[in-house]
């Protein structure tokens, strides 16, 4: 069986993709061929470490022209890449936009076609008449991947809800696949803890963790000024933030207009970010809206007390043990969040089982996928 993974941009060791990589490591790839196609430069296959790993693993990684510099060499590059292929699927991981390449499969004859939801909004920013322009093209996408679809998939109740309406999921009509993980490689492991705070020169202080790309969906710009409040409380706290991206420059420079820079520890990108939960205290995650976010069901396996923002916008399936307390995002509720984050408790919680009980076990949901795929293929 041979399946297309369509993604947007680039690969990263954050969110989608990360639940991508998951199952793409544990599925039996003996009997499944997954290849990626990206909206990229080639480039990316020589500098990106996941584009070569993939690589590596023997599947196909094509970079096509993206829309926004040529449309017509865009659609020139992914029909000739599933002509020459011939794939049994077609699976799009970029939400509403996933309508065109779908729209342009069934144009090639590829029979099954799965729209996946991994979020319950456009990630867009109105501001300014090209943005809502964009924003009702999204709008008529959202609607048209409901027809040219032939499988709905979400990462939670509310993705699906969102992407392909309440009657779908009130009927069944989407497989909602977990953003389920290696739960024991993001166990607590004291030994990790302890090297590694004396490393980052964090073995008296109190520690905040976030990791999320920067840009506006993870608000970042809420979470610094949340911290400020924090860091007048206590004096031996810092911020550990974990992740890249193109608001980076902006939020650095916040946390030296707030007085805070020196509290605040800018990690980059990692590929093991269940090394460096380890390290910290306390989870912050205040995120404007989230499908299912993985790095939320690793804190827990982590058995870290999370905060995470109270939103619509924001899946409560996220919520797998009791150590998570929601809390909105307003102005309002920017002290709330300073007193919860400082109302950690002292030890993590072993809730790696917990998360395996309730269907987050990577290994026994890569075969449910697998199943999923030869029923429908």
């Amino acid at each position: 069986m041979k399946i297309l993974y369509v993604l947007n941009d680039t690969l990263h060791h954050a969110g989608t993709e990360s639940v991508i990589l998951n199952y793409y490591n544990h599925i039996d790839r003996d009997t499944i061929h997954i290849d990626f196609l990206l909206n990229a430069p080639k480039s990316e296959l020589k500098e990106n470490d996941i584009c070569k790993y993939l690589l590596q693993q023997g599947s196909n990684v094509f970079c096509i022209t993206p829309r926004r510099e040529n449309a017509k060499a865009n659609k020139e590059e992914f029909l000739k890449v599933l002509k020459d292929e011939e794939y049994d699927i077609v699976h799009t991981h970029i939400d509403a936009i996933g309508s065109y390449f779908l729209n342009l499969a069934k144009e090639a004859g590829v029979k099954v076609r799965i729209a996946h939801a991994h979020n319950t909004r456009h990630q867009l920013k109105l501001k300014g008449l090209k943005s809502r322009i964009h924003y009702a093209y999204l709008e008529k996408c959202r609607k048209d991947i409901r027809k040219v679809a032939t499988h709905y998939m979400a990462c939670s109740k509310e993705a699906g809800e969102w992407l392909f309406g309440e009657e779908a999921v009130r009927e069944d009509k989407v497989y909602l696949l977990n953003n389920a993980i290696d739960v024991d490689n993001y166990r607590k492991n004291l030994s990790v803890r302890g090297i590694l705070r004396q490393e980052l020169g964090l073995e008296n202080e109190l520690v905040i963790g976030h990791v999320g790309r920067f840009k506006p969906q993870k608000n970042h710009d809420y979470l610094l000024d949340v911290f400020a409040k924090v860091s007048e409380k206590r004096e031996d706290v810092r911020l550990l933030l974990i992740g890249d991206g193109p608001l980076k420059g902006g939020i650095e420079q916040k946390a030296e207009d707030l007085g805070i820079k020196d509290k605040v520890i800018f990690m980059g990108e990692v590929d093991n970010v269940g090394k460096y939960l380890n390290a910290m205290d306390v989870f912050a995650f205040p995120s404007l809206h989230e499908g299912l976010s993985v790095v939320m069901v690793e804190a827990q396996a982590n058995g870290l007390r999370c905060i995470m923002a109270d939103s619509e916008k924001v899946s409560k399936d996220t919520i797998l043990t009791g150590n998570v307390v929601c809390i909105k995002t307003d102005d309002k509720h920017k002290d709330k969040w300073a007193e919860a984050l400082l109302d950690f408790g002292k030890e993590h919680a072993d809730t790696a089982q917990e998360i395996k009980d309730k269907g987050y076990d990577i290994t026994l949901e890569a075969k449910r996928l697998e199943r999923f795929y030869q029923k429908i293929c």
